[in-house]
């Protein structure tokens, strides 16, 4: 169940940073469009709600909450490494 709600956060940090111009441009190549950005941080938050709900119902509120923040914080780290890693030309 960890990997799922590390996948889920995984992909509401991932839609988190293409609102962004710096990521956005790293991982698309493109500037993000601003009729999108909307949806892409509704994606996001959504995404982190329901990862903390699925947290939350797999190991009880105060375990499940300390579990999602250290989800979060594993995956923040390895989107750091991801982002530094992409190419830029």
């Amino acid at each position: 169940m960890s990997l799922v709600i590390s996948s889920i956060i995984l992909i509401g940090l991932i839609s988190l940073s293409l609102v962004l111009k710096y990521p956005s441009k790293k991982i698309l190549r493109v500037k993000p469009n601003p009729k999108h950005v909307p949806y892409l941080h509704l994606l996001g938050w959504s995404l982190f709600v329901i990862s903390m709900a699925i947290a939350i119902n797999t190991y009880g509120t105060g375990v499940g909450v300390t579990y999602w923040f250290g989800f979060l914080t594993l995956i923040a780290l390895v989107m750091v490494f991801m982002l530094s890693y992409f190419r830029t030309d």
